[in-house]
C-alpha cells in the first residue's frame, strides 16, 4: 500500500465579469466604410443613404478610448486611403490616432484594407495612381448615392499591385504586438467575397463569382501569409463558398471570421466555427445597437449574443463604428456584460497542490479550469516561479486548457526548493504564444490579486507519511 503525500496549496473561483487578455475580447470599430448612425431604422437607412461618410473627430475618438468594453480597435479602410502613391504607405490621421491610442492605453488592434465598398466616398476604392490603369467591373450601387460603383477586375496587375501593398504593410506592421489579426481580403466588396449586385443587363440581384475566383483567392492566401508571417490571418466565411478556402481551413494560423449573423447561416458554416481546430480564433461581426430589435423576437440582440456564445466566439463586436459603441456603453450596458463574462478564454487554476513523489522528489500539480466558452488560440505556457529563483516552465499542447478540461498538469520543484515551507511562496504566470508573437495572460480569478498576471502560493509542506495521522505545514496568509 502506498499513501500519496499531497497537500492543497490553494484554491481559485471562476472570474465574475470582464477579464481581457490577448486573441480575444470585444471589437470596437473605430473607423470603417459605415460611418454613420441613427436611433431609429429610418434614420439608421437614411444616413447610410445620405451621409455614410461621417467624419471622425479627435473628441470621440479619444472617447472611444475610455470605453471599458473596447478590447481591440478594428480599423477598416479603403485602399485609396492608405496608398496615395506606388511603394509607399500613407498613415491616414485616423491610423494615427488608432496606433498612438492602442500604445498609451494598452489596447490591442486589428486590421483590413478593401479593394472596394459600398460606402466609399468616391465610385471606386482604387488609389489616384492606379485610376485609369486597371480594368474595372461595374455594378449598381444606390448604397452611397453613386448609382453605379465599381471593383477592379482581377487581373494579374490588379493582383501584382495587392501584392505590394500587402508587402508594405507586413514591413510597417506585421512585427507590431498589438496587432492581433489581419483581414484576408482583395477579392469581392468589402474584400469579403461577396460580389452581389446587378451587374450589366441584370434584371435583378446575382452573386458575380469571377471565372478565376480559385486562382485569385490561392494568390491572396498565399501573398497575406508571405506578408504577415508572425501576424494572425482572419479569413471570412463567404470564401468557404470556393475550395481554396476549404482548403485554407487546414492551416490553424488562419482565423474564421463571419461578417454578420444571417438566418441563412448553414450546416457547413456552423461545421467550420464548430469543429474542434486548436489555435484557432473565431470572429464575430457584429451586433447593431441603435436599430430596433429585428422582427420575428427570436431575432433579438440578447438571443444572438448566446448563439455567438453556443457556437463558440473569441471576439465580438458591438456596433460599425465608434458612436455605435459609445451609443452601445450607454444603452446595452447588460448585453456587453453579458458577452465580456463569457466571450473567449478564461484560465484559472482550480486547484494547486504540492507532492512529494516515489522518489521522494517535490512537484506542483495544478488542474487549469477555463470558464470561458472557447480554447486559448495559441499555446499556453505555464511558468512557476520559486523562492530560490529558479523558473519552470510548461508548454501545454495548442490549445489547452479546453473548456471542462480535466488535465492536472506537472511541474517538478528544484531540488534547492525542496526544504521550502508555507512561509515561502510560489508564483505562477501564463503566457501565450499566438503564431509569431507572444504575450503574458491574466488570469481570471475571483480572489483580489495584487497582480492580475501573477498568482501566489504558499509551500505548505506535504504530510510525512498517513495524512490523517502526521501533520503537515501550516497554512499562513498569503499577503
Amino acid at each position: 500500500m502506498m499513501i500519496d503525500r499531497c497537500i492543497h496549496l490553494a484554491y481559485f473561483d471562476p472570474a465574475k465579469g470582464h477579464v481581457p487578455n490577448p486573441g480575444m475580447g470585444i471589437h470596437a470599430y473605430a473607423f470603417s466604410d459605415h460611418m454613420h448612425y441613427g436611433f431609429t431604422s429610418g434614420q439608421f437607412g437614411r444616413s447610410e443613404n445620405e451621409a455614410p461618410n461621417r467624419k471622425l473627430d479627435k473628441a470621440t475618438f479619444d472617447r472611444l478610448l475610455e470605453l471599458p468594453f473596447a478590447d481591440n480597435l478594428y480599423f477598416r479602410t479603403d485602399w485609396c486611403n492608405i496608398q496615395k502613391e506606388k511603394g509607399k504607405l500613407f498613415i491616414q490621421e485616423e491610423l494615427e490616432w488608432l496606433l498612438d491610442g492602442v500604445r498609451s492605453r494598452g489596447r490591442r488592434w486589428s486590421l483590413r484594407i478593401m479593394n472596394s465598398s459600398r460606402h466609399s466616398v468616391a465610385n471606386n476604392s482604387v488609389p489616384e495612381f492606379l485610376q485609369g490603369k486597371l480594368p474595372m467591373l461595374a455594378y449598381k450601387n444606390d448604397t452611397s448615392g453613386h448609382g453605379t460603383s465599381y471593383y477592379p477586375a482581377y487581373t494579374d496587375d490588379y493582383l501584382g499591385y495587392w501584392r505590394e501593398l500587402l508587402d508594405l504593410l507586413g514591413d510597417k506592421f506585421d512585427g507590431d504586438p498589438l496587432l492581433e489579426f489581419v483581414d484576408i481580403s482583395g477579392y469581392g466588396i468589402w474584400g469579403e467575397g461577396h460580389h452581389y449586385g446587378m451587374h450589366e443587363n441584370d434584371k435583378v440581384d446575382s452573386n458575380r463569382h469571377a471565372p478565376n475566383a480559385e486562382e485569385v483567392i490561392t494568390r491572396l492566401v498565399e501573398d497575406h501569409e508571405n506578408a504577415f508571417r508572425k501576424t494572425p490571418l482572419a479569413m471570412t466565411l463567404h470564401y468557404l463558398d470556393y475550395q481554396t478556402g476549404v482548403d485554407t481551413m487546414q492551416n490553424t494560423d488562419v482565423w474564421l471570421r463571419r461578417d454578420s449573423w444571417q438566418r441563412f447561416s448553414s450546416k457547413f458554416e456552423y461545421a467550420a466555427v464548430t469543429t474542434p481546430r486548436p489555435g484557432r480564433a473565431i470572429l464575430w461581426e457584429t451586433i447593431i445597437p441603435e436599430v430596433p430589435e429585428c422582427a420575428p423576437p427570436m431575432f433579438s440582440r440578447e438571443r444572438l449574443v448566446q448563439r455567438y456564445l453556443d457556437w463558440g466566439a473569441h471576439y465580438i463586436a458591438m456596433g460599425f463604428n465608434p458612436w455605435e459603441a459609445i451609443f452601445a456603453h450607454q444603452y446595452n450596458t447588460d448585453l456587453y456584460e453579458m458577452i465580456a463574462s463569457k466571450v473567449g478564454y478564461r484560465i484559472r487554476p482550480s486547484i494547486v497542490m504540492r507532492r512529494i513523489n516515489e522518489r521522494d522528489e517535490h512537484e506542483l500539480l495544478i488542474a487549469l479550469a477555463n470558464d470561458g466558452n472557447v480554447p486559448p488560440p495559441g499555446r499556453i505556457t505555464l511558468t512557476a516561479k520559486f523562492p530560490s529563483g529558479r523558473e519552470v516552465s510548461i508548454d501545454l499542447p495548442v490549445g489547452a486548457p479546453t473548456v471542462n478540461d480535466k488535465t492536472l498538469y506537472s511541474i517538478s520543484m528544484p531540488k534547492e526548493d525542496f526544504g521550502a515551507t508555507s512561509d515561502r511562496d510560489v508564483q505562477l504566470i501564463l503566457t501565450i504564444a499566438i503564431k509569431g508573437k507572444k504575450h503574458p495572460v491574466r488570469w481570471a480569478v475571483k480572489q483580489v490579486m495584487h497582480d492580475p498576471f501573477t498568482i501566489t502560493a504558499p509551500l505548505i509542506t506535504p504530510p510525512a507519511g498517513d495524512p490523517f495521522l502526521t501533520p503537515s505545514g501550516v497554512y499562513d496568509p498569503v499577503l
